[in-house]
């Protein structure tokens, strides 16, 4: 587990597996006690899928409660750019049992209104290796709409010290770093690290998108938990 970037992603791992092995166990009582066939891809899609929902729910308790209280750095809430100004928020899931994942960028004005998103899924080796390509897609994104000094905000601080510091990157990100680097220098972007809690929009977005539940028109008919998130 030490390879692992976060607490998050340990926990959301152990979680999965939980849910993994109690599927198992359930259809094979029902394989040998009822003789119910048994097909081991729906067991496996049933148990990600169960899994990916009750650790939305239980982050959204978890983020309204913290944020409530307010009771230091990091259970801050989102806080908005200065007038006039934009931020991006960026996260990306991983989905265990695949290995791919899924990337979420969404930019938001000081008002809090969603300007622009980008949400797509990815195929990645590691969590690590997601958190550094999300981070460069933010980069295109501000690069193609021509936006200077543009804040860019993810929750994951040795990603967003790389692009701040010239540190080595690991390999399987080097050509990453190199290109958001470059892309950075050009559109005077910078980079901030935020808490889990004020990353709570994006990280949604990212696990609806990968469980499925992120409907098309999800921008102009947001869910009322993506709404919650907006609001924290």
């Amino acid at each position: 587990m030490d390879n692992f970037d976060s607490f998050y992603d340990r926990q959301e791992i152990i979680n999965t597996v939980a849910w993994i092995c109690w599927h198992i166990w359930k259809a094979r009582n029902d394989q040998i006690f009822n003789h119910v066939p048994v097909n081991p891809k729906l067991v496996i899609d049933k148990a990600v899928r169960e899994a990916l929902e009750f650790e939305a729910t239980q982050f959204l308790l978890v983020s309204s409660s913290t944020t409530r209280r307010q009771t230091g750095d990091v259970n801050r809430a989102w806080a908005p750019p200065t007038q006039g100004s934009l931020k991006v928020n960026c996260d990306v899931m991983v989905n265990s049992v695949s290995k791919g994942g899924v990337v979420a960028v969404l930019m938001r004005n000081a008002q809090g209104k969603l300007i622009d998103r980008l949400v797509r899924e990815v195929a990645i080796t590691s969590v690590f290796q997601g958190e550094a390509l999300v981070l460069r897609l933010a980069c295109v994104m501000c690069d193609a709409l021509n936006l200077n000094w543009v804040e860019i905000e993810g929750d994951n601080q040795r990603a967003i010290k790389l692009c701040v510091f010239e540190d080595v990157p690991p390999w399987e990100c080097a050509t990453i770093y190199a290109d958001l680097r470059a892309l950075a220098h050009r559109c005077e972007l910078t980079f901030s690290w935020c808490p889990w809690s004020a990353n709570s929009t994006a990280h949604w977005t990212a696990q609806a998108r990968l469980g499925g539940s992120l409907p098309a028109n999800w921008v102009a008919c947001p869910l009322p938990c993506l709404v919650t998130c907006l609001t924290l």
